[in-house]
């Protein structure tokens, strides 16, 4: 049976997550691996052959078990851990590591992290949510985990591989010293390259001793891969180690496999399994709570095949199954009962009939009840004093057995799905099922219920009347139902009013009225609705016309609301779900006339633009942190004319079109320069990354002209005029990764702005190529920054020119960069062409501007200033090529104290005429060239230059002590005296 409904198994919801536990010798609490030395015998002799292999020394330091036939992978996991309890014990190992990662490929860097949490390593980006690439890992963060366990007698066991060269990269010791160090992996098959040795195949009685180990493991610990920092506490308050147990040993496989088996899964382990619930806890709860459970006990292996549970087929019957094998003629014991009429033999349906009493019969499940003799089963529920769950599944059954009526005390559960011939008169006897909780009506064609339906019903909490399509309306008795929190009426197409009593139904908490085509309205309007509602489907309610009333404010309405499916509904101009901050679930689509859609502050973790939004021209995505890691570039083909994604939850003031401010790159992962989106969608931008929340929250102060004394001192450049740009990138207050996703933003950015980094060394590290539409780059505080631009001879090699639209470059308090420009070779012409303006300061290390010559032929401006080493401005050769520097016109160099030269080639600058030197000591010599008929022939591009109308500023006595490659020069030129700076008189 686990065979043909494997392929209905959930996966576990956080893929590729890794769970560590670490233990230390006398430290803390002790090993728990769920089995005690009583364990049986098998148990314990594969333990102690399993020691065996760690101990010997001969064996290397890595170890991989696998296993020889498809077993449950709990098995390996609990004698691991058992013998792992016993080496510690023995003193031979004092930190031992236990790694479990649910299916899927390991997240590295989760995992390093957790590993140092669980070493007590104190990392000042633990609580930073930055963990965005899986293959990211810090070299810090690994040096101290490394150091934490390079002197102790160490175990790792891991369910993942990992080589020698990630281990190390984590910070896991990989080379055995004087210390005991074993890195052992369980794992399903051999590993090349290194020791394997087999798990050896274990009886089915001892499998199940493991599997209840793993349970009593799993009750008495926190972890989970579904319930978050709170671990599996909310689970372990529903359930106990022997409900779990209890569980696994009665699991209903068959479910998976049929229509509606949650909630026929969830009755059975709720009504049979945990007789005693929390009372505190309603439908939509305890279904989270189950699937949380489901999830982990698959991750765990513990959802495996029915023959290694003991007694399974004495406890359960289903005749599509065990009848291939046996015929049964005893059904006293069953616990659960599903039968198909047309396959069970005639022998054991004679031996179920006649059973006198089936005193632990829970669960029961009928089909094809019709082909029974007449009246066969009148009486048949008499002789089922316990049951609680009963579904009759059958298109041609007329009526109801009235034995039913004696489940009054036990039937929670009654399922009468596709029951379509069943008379809806003949529905009075559940009137006195009065601790039903669960009622199935669903595709039974009733074309109306008598009003006295529901009629003392008052523990009722879901009722499914959906796929009645000749439904036209409800019955009053519906208004008893005061504990309903589930009501379901999908393809109710005939129904075309909802009556008050529904919305007003005090606990409701999912309704469900899906392509309910004909209706109208809900009375008395959603302004009324109960405010515990969490789920609503309205979807496909093509009629529906007062939903539309609360469209533009339906956080004011369904404040708790976490799903809303809404598609082809009528909508106003404005929807908006601003005050739904719960809300993780929205489908809208085929709703014409909505222009703006605010999703702001809600959980959803998927951008839903969709071109069956023909009029939306503006979404609001304020506050939102879940759309980082989900959204997904390449599935979205249309955007709206505005986009304001703001994750900090700060309104949008830019005047540009898209607006989006995240604090991780990753969002741009699968947003490809190939993307059709750029040239359609992304026509104007501003892109902010704020990888810290508080530094990314803080603003550059640019000074205002005319406020200060020290005008001098500050850049005589205007602030960006935002909107000149079309598409601006900004990126401040860097994280602790490297952002490599930019880069896809940047083939496109034409003005960039990078503030208060510390991760990015190199400017040219996010792709220089990719920079190809850059005109403007500010670079302000970026404190890890050791080379703006360092070209790679790969860099030259690319038939473009490098940074060919460049026109400004602002670079400001680079306190580690020691150069602005490392050219390994020629540039190809056209190679930073367009540069205009180019403005530093505050660099106390750079040496030089750029190592090798270019022909700058659009350079119109230099300014440096405070940068204290600095010795040459433009170094190397090669600058004399025809045109360079033909257009600059100023130079301003302020507090260089070891400049000694601006430029060693020989070139002209017949633009130039204004020239600033103030506390440049060493500087002795300036680039002015007088070129006559006589020198002109000398030069290899000679060009006329007019020196009386430059203007030379600075200190009196450096103009005194400058020496003059041609001494015509200083007559001809001004000199103005530049006077000291002034501090200002105080207040």
């Amino acid at each position: 049976m686990y065979s043909i409904v494997k392929k209905y198994l959930p996966k576990p919801k956080l893929s590729g997550q890794s769970f560590i536990d670490v233990y230390k010798r006398g430290e803390g609490a002790p090993v728990l691996s769920g089995l005690s030395d009583n364990c049986n015998s098998e148990i314990k002799k594969l333990a102690e052959e399993v020691m065996e292999k760690l101990l010997d020394p001969t064996d290397g330091i890595i170890i991989n078990f696998y296993r020889l036939v498809e077993r449950p992978k709990f098995e390996g996991r609990i004698i691991l851990k058992y013998a792992a309890t016993k080496l510690m014990e023995q003193n031979h190992i004092d930190v031992l590591i236990l790694a479990r990662v649910a299916d899927g490929n390991i997240d590295l860097q989760k995992f390093q992290m957790q590993l140092a949490q669980k070493l007590g390593i104190i990392h000042e980006n633990e609580d930073n949510d930055d963990g965005d690439d899986p293959d990211y890992l810090d070299d810090v963060l690994a040096r101290q985990i490394h150091a934490s366990l390079e002197k102790r007698n160490l175990l790792f066991v891991s369910e993942c591989y990992l080589d020698r060269k990630t281990l190390r990269r984590v910070g896991i010791p990989s080379v055995r010293h004087e210390y005991f160090l074993k890195l052992v992996f369980v794992t399903e098959s051999r590993v090349n390259s290194e020791f394997n040795v087999p798990l050896e195949a274990i009886t089915n009685a001892s499998c199940w001793d493991l599997a209840c180990a793993q349970v009593h493991e799993y009750t008495h610990s926190q972890w989970s891969t579904t319930s978050g920092r709170e671990g599996n506490k909310p689970i372990r308050d529903m359930f106990d180690t022997n409900n779990i147990i209890q569980c696994i040993a009665n699991f209903p496989w068959f479910y998976y496999s049929t229509r509606g088996w949650k909630l026929f899964w969830f009755a059975d382990i709720l009504f049979s399994t945990v007789i005693e619930c929390p009372n505190n806890l309603n439908v939509n709860t305890r279904l989270k709570l189950l699937d949380a459970l489901l999830y982990d006990l698959y991750e765990l292996g513990l959802a495996f095949d029915e023959r290694f549970i003991p007694g399974f087929y004495q406890r359960w019957f289903h005749s599509a199954f065990v009848e291939q094998n046996q015929k049964v003629t005893n059904f006293v014991d069953f616990d659960k009962i599903v039968v198909v009429y047309s396959l069970i033999s005639k022998e054991s349906w004679r031996h179920l009939i006649t059973t006198p009493k089936f005193p632990k019969l829970s669960t029961l499940e009928i089909t094809n009840i019709s082909s029974l003799p007449p009246n066969i089963l009148e009486d048949f529920f008499k002789k089922t004093e316990k049951l609680r769950l009963l579904s009759i599944y059958d298109s041609e059954c007329s009526s109801l057995p009235r034995s039913i009526t004696c489940l009054v005390e036990t039937l929670k559960y009654l399922s009468l799905r596709l029951c379509r011939n069943l008379d809806p008169d003949s529905l009075s006897c559940i009137q006195a099922l009065k601790k039903l909780e669960i009622l199935q009506l669903s595709d039974t064609r009733f074309e109306y219920l008598p009003d006295d339906t529901f009629q003392g019903l008052e523990r009722l909490q879901v009722l499914d009347l959906s796929k009645n399509r000749n439904l036209k309306s409800l019955p009053s008795s519906v208004s008893c139902l005061q504990n309903l929190e589930h009501f379901l009426l999908e393809d109710c197409d005939q129904l075309s009013v909802l009556p008050s009593f529904v919305l007003l139904m005090p606990k409701l908490q999912l309704l469900n009225l899906k392509s309910c085509t004909k209706l109208r309205n809900v009375t008395p309007s959603f302004r009324h609705v109960s405010k515990s509602l969490i789920e609503l489907d309205i979807s496909n309610c093509t009629s529906l016309e007062n939903f539309k009333e609360v469209s533009s404010s339906v956080g004011d309405t369904l404040p708790c609301l976490e799903v809303l499916h809404c598609s082809k509904v009528k909508l106003g101009k404005l929807f908006s779900l601003k005050g739904c901050p719960n809300l993780n679930t929205l489908t809208l689509g085929g709703n014409k006339n909505v222009e703006v859609l605010d999703i702001s502050g809600t959980q959803l973790n998927k951008l839903h633009i969709e071109e069956s939004l023909p009029d939306l021209k503006r979404i609001n995505i304020v506050g939102t942190k879940c759309l980082l890691r989900a959204v997904d570039w390449k599935l979205i083909k249309w955007l709206p004319q505005e986009v304001n994604w703001n994750e900090f939850g700060e309104e949008n003031r830019s005047e540009f079109r898209v607006y989006i401010a995240v604090s991780s790159d990753i969002v741009f992962k699968t947003l490809e320069s190939t993307s059709q989106l750029w040239e359609e969608h992304f026509s104007q931008f501003h892109i902010c990354l704020f990888p810290s929340n508080e530094r990314g929250k803080e603003k550059r102060m640019f000074v205002p002209r005319g406020r200060t004394h020290y005008n001098d001192i500050y850049m005589r450049t205007k602030s960006p005029s935002f909107p000149y740009y079309d598409r601006f990138l900004e990126c401040a207050g860097g994280g602790n990764r490297f952002p490599k996703y930019v880069s896809n933003v940047l083939s496109y950015t034409q003005f960039l702005s990078l503030y208060d980094d510390r991760t990015i060394k190199r400017l040219s590290d996010l792709q220089v190529e990719k920079m190809a539409e850059l005109k403007e780059c500010w670079i302000e505080k970026c404190y890890s920054m050791e080379t703006v631009f360092d070209l790679k001879p790969s860099d030259l090699a690319k038939p473009k020119p490098i940074l060919g639209c460049l026109e400004n470059l602002r670079i400001s308090q680079v306190m580690k960069a020691t150069n602005m420009c490392i050219i390994p070779g020629s540039l190809k012409r056209g190679s930073f062409g367009c540069l205009k303006h180019m403005h530093l300061e505050y660099c106390p290390n750079l040496l030089n501007v750029f190592t090798s010559g270019l022909c700058l032929e659009n350079l119109e401006v230099v300014e440096i200033k405070f940068c204290a080493r600095l010795q040459e401005v433009f170094s190397g050769k090669g600058y004399n090529v025809e045109g360079s520097f033909s257009k600059l016109h100023t130079l301003c160099f302020i507090e260089l104290p070891v400049l000694t030269s601006i430029i060693e080639d020989v070139v002209y600058m017949p633009s130039l005429t204004k020239i600033k030197v103030k506390g440049c000591p060493k500087l002795r010599m300036l680039p002015l060239r007088c070129t006559t008929s006589n020198c002109a022939s000398s030069s290899k591009h000679p060009v006329p230059l007019n020196v009386t109308s430059v203007v030379v500023s600075g200190e009196p006595d450096w103009w005194g002590g400058l020496q003059w490659a041609d001494k015509n020069v200083k007559e001809h030129i001004s000199f103005k005296s530049w006077p000291l700076l002034k501090f200002p008189r105080q207040a």
